[in-house]
This record gives C-alpha cells, structure tokens and sequence, in this order.
C-alpha cells in the first residue's frame, strides 16, 4: 500500500517535522514556525496524526483552548514517507464557509453581493488561503447574516 496524497499544508508539517522531530509551544505559534495558516495547522494536524505519521500531545491542564499548550513529534511511521504535496493549493479550509452559506440557503452570488463583492472575486477568496482574522470576519459577518 503507498502513501496517501498530502495537502500542501500537510507535506509542509511533515517536511517541518522529518527535519525538526519535535516541537512543543501554542498551536499558533507552531503554525507560524512551520510557516501554515493557523487553520490549515489545525487540518494537517488532525491528518497527520490520524496516518500515524506525528504525534500529539497535550501539556495543559485544565480545558482552557487559549492556554493550551501541545507537544508534537513525529513517528517512526512519519519519517518513512516522502513529503509531497499534491500540487492543489486551495484546501478543505473553507469548506465551513462554504457550508455554512449553503446552510443558510442563499447562493455564493447572493452573499458576494451581500459582502460588496464580484461573484468571481469572491469564489477566488473561498479557493484560497484566507488569513485567519479574514477567515473569521467573514464568518462573523455570515453568523450575522444568518440571524
């Protein structure tokens, strides 16, 4: 059986992690180490450790998101695979956006217009790698919406 296909921002950690072997800190400083959104952090992450290839490890106590801290290292599993993306830059990152508009029952037409935006404009920012403070006010704005 081969490897699977590595998103950009998995081949990326993965990269990261062959060379470094472990890091511990704040989820988002280690993705700005690696040099990912914090949101594709978040994806590659769950990927990775669900291959076997990293592993996580929480070192907070107590449940607080703000002030967790994790450990992750790679496995004996992970330095066996080659890091190559697949070549696709845009990610399941903003499939939440795109679900939540779907949910809310209007078209991406609708709500590009409703943002002060040209259809086409705003498909080319759901294809790509939003920042994270865009990717949350445009969530925001879209929770707003909803209501």
């Amino acid at each position: 059986m081969g490897q699977p296909e590595f998103t950009k921002s998995e081949a990326q950690l993965l990269k990261y992690f062959q060379g470094k072997k472990m890091l511990t800190g704040w989820p988002k400083s280690i993705a700005n180490v690696v040099g990912i959104t914090f949101n594709s952090f978040k994806y590659a992450k769950k990927k990775l450790s669900d291959y076997g290839y990293i592993y996580v490890e929480n070192l907070s106590i107590g449940s607080k998101k703000q002030s967790r801290v994790i450990r992750i290292s790679i496995t004996d599993k992970g330095m066996g695979v080659v890091a190559i993306s697949d070549g696709k830059g845009a990610e399941q990152q903003n499939d939440d956006i795109k679900n939540l508009i779907a949910d809310m029952g209007y078209t991406q037409k609708e709500i590009a217009e409703m943002f002060g935006l040209h259809r086409t404009t705003f498909m080319r920012k759901l294809a790509s790698n939003l920042p994270d403070d865009e990717r949350m006010m445009m969530i925001a704005k879209l929770e707003e919406l909803r209501k």
